[in-house]
């Protein structure tokens, strides 16, 4: 086990390396040996600090994996969690580092330390991560900073020179012997990155998500200029047979077949391997292909975070710094294990970001929200305020949308509380989506703007467009048969907020942007989210003949939409209203707040309430229509108020409708 020490008060900060011989375990790091029980513990790693204890922290393996102990009276950095005293022991993986103030640690594991594939996997990703990081240094000395230019990113001789030189420095390292009988551990990793990869890519084309090969192919740097066609074929028949292996059923949804290659990829591969191997020439080609993409990813691309920018399972990429890059997945957050080759990859990533669209990024102005090419949500801070940094967080949004049928399938509300909403929606109540971050507030606004008729004129402003209105449709009997793949509607009339100018002007709320919908002869206003001084504005627009509108609102619970609406309010200071006329306001537009949250990792509607009216001692006044009781969402016995209107425009056959309970 190796570790590099940087303390932190140096004024050089230069690293030190103190390696502990295979086989200890654990490893104690601290400033002195103390005894335990009477008998001595040594320590391994010295720490001399009068900051830090005897025995501060230990590395080790109880044999499910390495782990990061503390015995310090203090916290412990670790990655974007704080490890306490009482904390329980947090996974360590090779290159990982970690703050025991006033020292910055970053400990290595040898290969006969790693005890599980999961290890070694994150072993050989490091190992990776390194060879890429020494190539591309390699590669800047030889070409210049200067030569290295996106103008001469589509020429294939410029790319297929960078692709050769590439080989030429992989062959340097010991991951790749000449000789192709030697074992190349690193290699068959890299080999197998790249087959997943592939397979990711092929299943994500067929589901329509992606645009096909021939279009990629023709993609400037994406392609690969050195590609051999007898390779390429054995690449593709081995995708097939890997696929079998892992047993992707092509007709299962998305989500599941993703779901198969993230449990069974790794195993399948290795079972392959030990079975009957791979081609040694075939698994260098791969291995190359893969380092090929990768340096050409950072080259003029998104570097580490190209392939998650490519993967539709994955919700969110949070870059804490340069060795940590989180994603939510299926409603998790887990650490991808990928690096950038430095903070300095991360700032070129960021003014690809945001040089095109005329944002400016500097010590000045370090937060900056932007929105790609394919409408992900960006947010970056960079120092002074980002310490770590640059942070960087990326909100992505699916292609296709989720449906009311299949948020019924996954649980996340009932038929008879989707048909309820159908009848508020067409019936043009005005409706608050609410919830925290990340419970699938959008994906609701989504769901219920698909029953506003079609003919009627929407408009729909948004900080960041992310509203995807499709041509309304019929609940479906069986979800299992909802095959029709809805248009967009045709007569919606979207509208953005627009920041400051690098002048500093220009800019346009969403406040600004309500007001001019109001001259634009909706029929309804779709805000994507309420979070200013907008709010009195869409309380007055649902007051005044635009009923049917939608918006969105952080808050926990239907009672907290009514406070955090109050504060809204009040924000703008040239109108400042007393509450008793803001809770008048509100008992006038809203008529319904669909309450969501999260469940462990799901997304669901945990409650739907009708605003009624006004408490006789003041306060607003809501009566819960569906609530969550035993994980299901149920009818409470309580009738909207506009029950009969429901009825007369034949959108609800009987009151028992909307007090039934699902089968």
């Amino acid at each position: 086990m190796r570790f590099e020490i940087v303390n932190t008060l140096s004024a050089d900060g230069a690293a030190r390396v103190e390696s502990v011989p295979v086989g200890t375990n654990p490893v104690f790091l601290g400033s002195a040996d103390s005894f335990n029980d009477g008998r001595p513990q040594p320590v391994h790693v010295r720490l001399q600090s009068a900051y830090i204890g005897g025995v501060a922290a230990a590395v080790g393996n109880t044999g499910t994996g390495w782990e990061l102990w503390n015995h310090h009276s203090r916290d412990i950095n670790f990655g974007t969690r704080t490890l306490t005293p009482s904390s329980p022991n947090a996974p360590i993986a090779h290159g990982d580092s970690f703050a025991l103030w006033p020292y910055e640690i970053r400990v290595f594991f040898e290969p006969g330390e790693l005890n599980t594939p999961q290890d070694d996997r994150a072993f050989r990703a490091r190992q990776a991560a390194d060879l890429v990081r020494t190539i591309r240094k390699a590669l800047l000395e030889h070409y210049g900073r200067n030569q290295i230019d996106r103008e001469l990113e589509y020429r294939d001789d410029y790319i297929q020179r960078l692709e050769e030189d590439i080989a030429e420095q992989a062959a340097l390292s010991p991951g790749f012997p000449p000789d192709d009988s030697t074992p190349m551990p690193l290699g068959n990793y890299l080999a197998g990155v790249s087959v997943r990869s592939e397979l990711l890519f092929r299943i994500v084309a067929r589901a329509g998500e992606r645009a096909p090969e021939s279009t990629r192919a023709a993609d400037g740097w994406q392609r690969l200029r050195t590609s051999q066609k007898r390779m390429e074929e054995k690449f593709d028949d081995l995708v097939t047979e890997i696929e079998i292996e892992v047993g992707v059923n092509p007709r299962a949804d998305l989500t599941a077949q993703l779901d198969a290659v993230d449990e069974r990829f790794w195993d399948s591969w290795q079972a392959l391997l030990d079975r009957r191997g791979v081609d040694p020439p075939l698994r260098r080609y791969l291995a190359l292909r893969r380092l090929k993409k990768e340096i050409k990813d950072v080259w003029y691309g998104h570097g580490p975070l190209e392939e998650l920018l490519d993967d539709p399972s994955v919700s969110e990429i949070m870059v804490v710094d340069k060795d940590h890059i989180f994603i939510e997945k299926n409603g998790r957050l887990e650490n991808t294990g990928r690096q950038f080759i430095d903070t300095e990859a991360i700032s070129g990533i960021i003014s690809r970001i945001v040089d095109p669209i005329g944002r400016k990024i500097d010590t000045l102005e370090p937060i900056v929200d932007a929105r790609m090419g394919d409408g992900s949500r960006v947010n970056v801070v960079i120092k002074p305020i980002a310490l770590r940094g640059p942070y960087l967080t990326i909100r992505r949004f699916p292609s296709r949308r989720l449906t009311i049928d299949q948020l019924i399938a996954k649980g996340s509300l009932t038929r008879s509380a989707a048909n309820f909403l159908r009848a508020v929606v067409v019936g043009r109540r005005n409706v608050i989506v609410a919830g925290g971050t990340g419970t699938g507030k959008t994906t609701m606004l989504n769901c219920l703007s698909r029953f506003i008729p079609d003919h009627e004129r929407i408009i729909t402003i948004e900080d960041t467009a992310e509203l995807q209105l499709l041509e309304a449709g019929a609940l479906d009997a069986d979800v299992t048969e909802f095959t029709a793949e809805p248009r967009p509607k045709e007569h919606v009339v979207p509208m953005e907020a627009k920041p400051k100018n690098l002048e500093g002007r220009g800019q346009k709320t969403i406040r600004d942007l309500v007001i001019t919908a109001l001259r634009m002869r909706p029929d309804r206003v779709v805000v994507g989210e309420c979070r200013g001084p907008e709010a009195i504005d869409m309380l007055q627009a649902m007051n005044t003949g635009h009923d049917g509108s939608l918006t969105t609102l952080h808050a926990n619970s239907p009672h907290d939409v009514i406070g955090r609406l109050e504060v809204l309010c009040q924000m703008d200071p040239k109108m400042v209203l007393p509450v008793e006329a803001i809770h008048r306001q509100i008992v006038s537009a809203i008529d319904l707040i669909v309450q969501l949250s999260r469940v462990g990792e799901r997304k669901v509607v945990s409650e739907i309430a009708e605003v009624v009216g006004l408490e006789e001692g003041g306060g607003v006044r809501l009566v819960p229509l569906f609530d969550r009781r035993a994980g299901t969402l149920r009818p409470t016995g309580h009738l909207a108020t506009f029950t009969a209107d429901l009825i007369a425009a034949g959108l609800v056959h009987s009151p028992l409708d909307l007090i039934r309970d699902d089968p």
